[in-house]
């Protein structure tokens, strides 16, 4: 399809395939891919037609808006507009229908748009939506052996994920941004706790302290809570 939109939960992958499909669009010489993060529109004060314009001028891609709009006619452009719902709500309205005209004028091109669940994207016509699956448990175990760097590590792991006590968290893990965070925690926490609210708690002390600390030069976080 043309017209692709790409649905799924927060960590899901949805940036992360995004990158892949334009990586691998210059790769394999698929049209020009325009990988475009949509909450970078928002700063903007122009329409979506003359964000896209000023973009590829200022990549240098065309040198003026003729040939720009001589090559979006011809449909050389595969456009990833990327995080739909980082679009603010009061704003969406009118972000639709300028994305809507530009199709209209620009038909030839192709298009994915990436969103969380439950925004207008879900609807958007002439768009055919592909919802990111959950891990499986083959793929949980693959992901761990991936990110961990030593057998004994991976052995660990597998222990704890496999065991009766993690069954409560198995959905939390299905998420590669948590399955990530979980590894993170892992190495402060080796056991999971008895009590969910103890886990989180856990999760949460080993980013916002524990690893910001050593991987970001102890760079101390605010909390607006407190």
């Amino acid at each position: 399809n043309k017209y692709v939109t790409i649905i799924g939960v927060a960590g899901s992958g949805k940036s992360t395939l995004s990158k892949y499909i334009y990586l691998n669009a210059i790769k394999e010489n698929i049209k020009i891919p325009l990988f475009i993060e949509l909450r970078n529109i928002n700063a903007s004060n122009s329409t979506f037609e003359g964000y896209i314009n000023s973009k590829i001028l200022n990549l240098k891609i065309k040198h003026n808006e003729d040939k720009i709009v001589s090559a979006l006619k011809n449909g050389h452009f595969l456009f990833i507009l990327d995080g739909y719902d980082e679009i603010p709500y009061e704003k969406v309205g009118s972000f639709e229908d300028q994305l809507m005209d530009f199709i209209d004028k620009f038909k030839n091109n192709h298009y994915i748009i990436t969103s969380r669940p439950g925004t207008s994207a879900e609807r958007l016509s002439r768009f055919h939506n592909y919802s990111v699956n959950d891990l499986t448990s083959d793929e949980v175990t693959m992901f761990l052996k991936m990110q961990l760097k030593t057998k004994e590590q991976i052995r660990k792991m597998l222990e704890v994920v496999n065991s009766e006590r993690s069954k409560p968290y198995l959905k939390f893990l299905e998420n590669p941004l948590l399955l990530s965070m979980f590894i993170v925690t892992f190495e402060y926490f080796p056991e999971i706790p008895e009590h969910k609210s103890e886990f989180y708690k856990n999760v949460f002390d080993t980013l916002y302290s524990k690893h910001d600390g050593i991987n970001k030069n102890s760079f101390s976080r605010k909390r607006r809570s407190g």
